[in-house]
């Protein structure tokens, strides 16, 4: 399909859209549900958006809020395992032993990831591995597909993902204990303080393992024997510390140190003829955060983010499986530093804008072994941004917002500088609340991504020719959708989306020497499809949840070889229910779904990855009132899959775990 043809007939339906929206009955049953009222009842530090109810930006967005207790329910570790309960996300591990997260198909660099509002990346390549983030401390974890607010700033491309952690509330303490296969042990404790207009909340957590099992139905390779996963060992420690100061209802500060240091193998590829050998004896990331809202007379709010964070890993390339001998060292030593700054301006009940500044430097520094000297890399990245939210009467709301970003590269080792790149995106969204259960929402985007530091300058161990003229990526996001309440026993949601991305960077190959690629901006791709997602409580004390993703990801590059995309599942389908006992035994069961994946070859050939279904058990019991034991089963068939080619997945696993709130 034509692209200019695509967005044309796009903006035609969703101008339509509005004017059917508008021309609907504007009765009042539902105009509270646009509120902006006293922001700092409910406020929270990490949130762009601020209003004591949900304002007209994450209305008229398919926005999936993941919170604590359903995190806990479902005995979930780390951040990627909960992102992946959205419906339109999917993860998969691959060569590095990461776990990637996608949004309707589109990349995790190409998504904004934030710790309370500081966008988190490693400088260099753009990505945070997710599974490294604990679960333990965290509140909640909103998930934005498609067009997130324009507050966030550069490089949201395809949605954001906003972490948000505990606030202090009054004394409370949490003991975790978890023992699992594969030499699996996990020991937390979680304790809060709260006294006059002082908070404290301090986490600390301890995981390790020496390998996960894979399923008996794996059949040997070369590369590994089975059982027990090869090099698939972790050792982590993990510390989070929040303070924060409210003397009255105007002002709220808070200071936050996040830190987790890692040591982990890395599993190599099961069908490599030349296969990797990897460790990582070093792998820390922390964060520092200060952050402050203040309520500035009755229509002003000033919200303020300062933040440093540093990320450190140490690589050890060895020459055989017997991980004996180090044939190579890698040191990478970053960090990022910088503010976001929003200031609101409540004109009414009913209206507000909010403008934002944001800033970010980016250092990148590297040696390729011990002896070799120091490879550094800096950029800076600015964004200035507004967003205005508006109610009308009759249930009717609209947001809309523009951005100016830029990236200023500030120094590149040994290699010229390029240009700033400069960027404008822009956010238009509308809400229909046509009574307490039917809501239309629908938005419409164009955002970009700038290149990374890697992109532009890598060498790829001298197998890359770098390109530093590289352009930022373009896409044009498109959804519509529609909320219905089956009050009081359910609700479910339709979201219907297309995103078009041009600009790519993609490697190619280099015509004069086979051997050698650079990165360039040819790159053509659409992702379109549907959501589903439904809750219902059946009984008291049943409940059943389900969502469905349909994905049509293509390639529309004009030198493609293949119209596929790796490892963008068509079909996506998660079931899940719930029935808990009047005497405080809860069982569950979940099956997950993920239709066949496309992975291509060397030569841009595409090729097959098996679907799979998993399907896992939990069972609670509660004794007394602070106590509750766990027993999970995981992949409860002990199925062979893979999320990526060669890299094969945990079989049957089996915990248990003990939590104590005192």
């Amino acid at each position: 399909m034509d692209l200019k043809v695509s967005r044309k007939r796009k903006s035609l339906f969703f101008w339509s859209l509005i004017f059917f929206i508008l021309l609907g009955n504007f009765s009042d049953s539902s105009a509270d549900s646009l509120s902006f009222g006293d922001t700092l009842r409910v406020y929270y530090l990490g949130e762009v958006v601020v209003s004591a109810k949900k304002g007209a930006t994450v209305l008229t967005s398919a926005l999936r809020e993941i919170s604590s207790k359903r995190i806990r329910k479902e005995g979930i570790s780390n951040v990627a395992q909960a992102i992946e309960l959205a419906s339109g996300s999917y993860v998969s591990v691959g060569s590095r032993n990461e776990m990637m997260v996608q949004l309707r198909g589109i990349d995790q660099r190409q998504i904004s990831v934030m710790l309370d509002g500081v966008p988190i990346y490693v400088p260099y390549d753009g990505l945070v591995d997710l599974g490294q983030i604990p679960t333990s401390a965290i509140r909640k974890i909103t998930v934005t597909e498609g067009n997130a607010s324009v507050l966030y700033g550069p490089n949201s491309l395809g949605g954001s993902i906003n972490i948000l952690t505990s606030i202090p509330s009054k004394r409370n303490s949490r003991l975790r204990l978890f023992w699992g296969s594969g030499e699996m042990q996990e020991y937390s404790l979680q304790q809060s303080f709260s006294f006059n207009s002082f908070g404290i909340l301090l986490s600390a957590g301890r995981q390790r393992q020496d390998f996960f099992p894979l399923s008996e139905d794996f059949e040997p390779t070369k590369n590994e024997d089975g059982d027990k996963r090869k090099n698939s060992y972790f050792k982590k420690t993990d510390f989070f510390a929040k303070m924060t100061y409210r003397p009255n209802r105007a002002h709220h500060t808070s200071f936050s140190f996040s830190f987790i240091d890692n040591e982990k193998g890395v599993p190599p590829d099961i069908y490599s003829k030349r296969p990797r050998y990897w460790k990582f004896p070093t792998w820390k990331k922390w964060v520092l955060n200060l952050s402050s809202v203040q309520k500035i007379g009755e229509s002003f709010l000033l919200k303020t983010i300062l933040f440093y964070d540093k990320y450190d890993n140490i690589l050890d390339i060895y020459t055989s499986a017997t991980y004996d001998t180090i044939k190579g060292h890698s040191t990478y030593d970053d960090y990022s530093v910088g503010s976001n700054i929003f200031l609101t301006y409540k004109f009414s009940e009913l209206s507000e804008l909010t403008l934002g500044i944001n800033y970010k430097k980016d250092v990148h520094r590297e040696q390729d072994d011990r002896e070799k000297e120091w490879e550094k890399y800096k950029m800076e990245t600015y964004a200035l941004g507004a967003e205005h939210e508006l109610k009308i009467q009759g249930g009717f709301g609209i947001s809309f917002g523009l951005n100016l970003n830029m990236v200023h590269p500030v120094y590149a080792h040994k290699q010229p500088l390029r240009e700033d790149i400069k960027t404008l995106d822009g956010r238009l969204g509308v809400f229909r609340s046509f009574s307490s259960e039917l809501e239309i929402f629908g938005s419409v985007g164009h955002r970009t991504r700038f290149p990374t530091l890697k992109e532009l300058y890598s060498g790829y161990s001298g197998r890359n020719i770098p390109n530093p003229d590289l352009k930022e990526e373009s896409a044009f996001n498109f959804e519509i959708g529609a909320r219905y309440t089956f009050s009081p026993w359910g609700k479910s949601e339709l979201v219907f989306f297309d995103s078009e991305v041009t600009d790519l960077i993609v490697k190619k190959l280099v015509a004069t020497d086979p051997d050698t690629f650079q990165m360039d901006n040819v790159g053509k791709a659409r992702f379109f499809g549907a959501e589903l997602s439904t809750t219902l409580k059946l009984e008291k004390n049943t409940t059943i949840s389900g969502s469905y993703s349909y994905l049509e990801a293509e390639n529309l590059s004009d030198d493609r070889v293949s119209d596929k995309l790796e490892y963008r599942p068509q079909h996506k389908l998660r079931l899940r229910g719930e029935y808990n006992f009047q005497f405080g035994l809860s069982l569950s069961l979940t099956i997950n779904y993920i239709s066949k994946r496309a992975y291509l070859d060397d030569e841009g050939y595409d090729h097959k990855l098996p679907d799979y279904t998993l399907i896992d058990g939990k069972l609670s019991q509660s004794l007394y009132k602070n106590i509750i034991l766990y027993f999970e089963a995981r992949n409860i068939f002990d199925k062979n899959y893979q999320t990526e080619y060669g890299f094969p997945m945990p079989g049957r696993t089996l915990g248990g775990s003990l939590e104590i709130e005192f």
